[in-house]
């Protein structure tokens, strides 16, 4: 597989019961959505904001500390939009939103609209690197696309054999990491288009995640357990998890010691990322109107400021919990 750097073209620019004594009851939650769950949720880096595409509401931006609501974001007047992926950047000043078709850029302190950009494939997932400068784009057609905003510009089209369901990109947008259903894992040099890294998995990619310092990456499988790569050695760290279960989310810690797993049925682990261990793990409870297997742990992140971790989930609930 090639990655093609693209001719300059512009785009179409419109507008628990837990170890370590850990307890299953949060310290607080609120609820996002009324009804109908969200397609997606995504968590800052700093756990400052959650961005949500609700079923029923469209998107907002929330702030974590009292749970208000700051800002709709929708991608027409007066239309709830059906986001089907968000993302923040790094340092959590921009944040992204993905229509299937159409996909759009923010301001996180203004709440305003930075860009939008219609895309000929269905979007299936999205990363933004620091500073909202490069978007990169995981499509149904079999392909990502990376974006330079600023100049409002496709930089290159990175072929896979099957749909890109996971990317991440590093802070200073120079990694860019791709996820197939079809299992395929690789690793870009954005800026030369060599690829650093190529693995098959047994199953297809659900979540990547990668350290703050961009040296470990983390992927997370539909079924079995994902990996920790070590990505300036390009050699493996641990295995994460177990062999029938599924990871969906994953945020590692600052100091990339440990990493968050959402897992489906409500439940959230920490792990030991250099022994591939489990440390905890929280349980959340479903609402009466669903049933446990189905709430599904969306995001994850850890709050330094109240040494905590917080999580958001497929009925539009966030929640907190000590560590």
């Amino acid at each position: 597989m090639k990655m093609n750097i693209l001719p300059v073209r512009p785009l179409l620019l419109s507008l628990a019961l837990a170890l370590a004594g850990c307890s299953d009851t949060p310290l607080r939650e609120w609820r996002t959505t009324e009804k109908g769950g969200v397609f997606s949720l995504s968590i800052s880096q700093d756990a400052e904001h959650v961005l949500v595409g609700a079923v029923q509401h469209g998107g907002s931006l929330w702030r974590t500390t009292d749970g208000a609501r700051l800002y709709d974001w929708n991608h027409k007047p007066d239309q709830v939009s059906a986001l089907v992926a968000t993302a923040f950047s790094a340092e959590g000043r921009f944040a992204a939103t993905a229509e299937r078709h159409q996909l759009a850029l923010w301001d996180v302190a203004s709440g305003r609209a930075i860009a939008t950009w219609a895309m000929e494939a269905p979007v299936l997932s999205i990363a933004v690197s620091g500073n909202g400068q490069r978007l990169l784009v995981g499509l149904q057609d079999n392909s990502a696309l990376l974006i330079d905003t600023a100049r409002d510009e496709p930089l290159a089209r990175i072929r896979h054999g099957n749909g890109v369901q996971a990317v991440a990109i590093t802070a200073d947008g120079r990694i860019g990491i791709t996820g197939a259903d079809d299992g395929m894992l690789r690793a870009w040099d954005l800026d030369t288009g060599s690829t650093l890294l190529a693995h098959k998995f047994a199953s297809g990619i659900s979540t990547l995640a990668l350290s703050a310092d961009g040296s470990l990456l983390f992927v997370g499988r539909h079924h079995g357990k994902g990996m920790v790569w070590n990505l300036q050695r390009n050699q493996a760290v641990s295995a994460i998890g177990h062999d029938r279960t599924s990871i969906v989310s994953a945020r590692f810690a600052p100091d990339g010691l440990t990493l968050l797993a959402g897992l489906p049925a409500g439940r959230i682990q920490e792990w030991n990322v250099s022994a591939g261990t489990l440390v905890r793990h929280w349980q959340a409870d479903a609402p009466s109107a669903v049933r446990s297997s189905g709430l599904t742990t969306t995001a994850v992140a850890h709050d330094l400021r109240s040494r905590s971790i917080i999580a958001g989930f497929s009925d539009g609930s966030v929640r907190v919990w000590s560590r």
